[in-house]
């Protein structure tokens, strides 16, 4: 049986950038969904921390969408630590809408082994990153960074080129078939 958790609408003012999350999604023995929106999250070592824990069959489908990640060492830490190597499912990761900024090591930390990921890989579209060039790290930006050991896998674009608060919340959509950023009015 699957089951869900949403965390949403909350404040996550930590105790600093050298420990502690702010959420850790950890070691369930359940296919779950867990969606975090509407969040604050900042001074933390990982604002959104994954880890799919000992149970090697069950899936996840992480959720990070309209959220303020800012000001931590790591913004959203998919790394899979030491369950990596003996991980056997495929799980899912949808990061939208979110404006992750001023995180100092990285933005999103997306080192998981290819057996980790599910077929749909690692989307992290439509997120502001700081700068409108995109992400930095394995991307080609000057905003956040976005280090990735699938990069295959891992779709970034497009990336907003302002913050999300800027745009009407009749314009959270997200586009299947990415081109350019959004936001990107050369047409004018």
């Amino acid at each position: 049986t699957a089951h869900s958790v949403t965390i949403e609408n909350n404040v996550f003012n930590g105790p600093g950038t050298d420990s502690r999350q702010g959420i850790l999604v950890d070691d369930v023995s359940n296919d779950i969904t867990v969606t975090i929106s509407d969040n604050e999250f900042s001074s933390y070592a990982e604002a959104v921390q994954y880890d799919d824990g000992d149970d090697e069959d069950a899936t996840f489908t992480v959720e990070v969408i309209r959220n303020s990640i800012t000001d931590n060492s790591v913004g959203i830490d998919l790394a899979d630590g030491d369950q990596a190597a003996d991980a056997n499912d495929a799980d899912t990761f949808v990061i939208h809408f979110n404006d992750i900024v001023n995180n100092s090591e990285d933005g999103v930390n997306a080192q998981l082994t290819d057996n980790e990921i599910s077929s749909n890989g690692i989307s992290i579209l439509a997120n502001w990153f700081g700068d409108g060039s995109g992400p930095s790290g394995d991307f080609s930006g000057d905003g956040d960074a976005i280090t990735s050991s699938n990069d295959d896998d891992t779709v970034v674009t497009p990336w907003l080129t302002d913050s999300v608060n800027t745009l009407p919340t009749d314009q959270y959509v997200v586009v299947t078939d990415p081109v350019s950023p959004i936001g990107d009015n050369d047409d004018d």
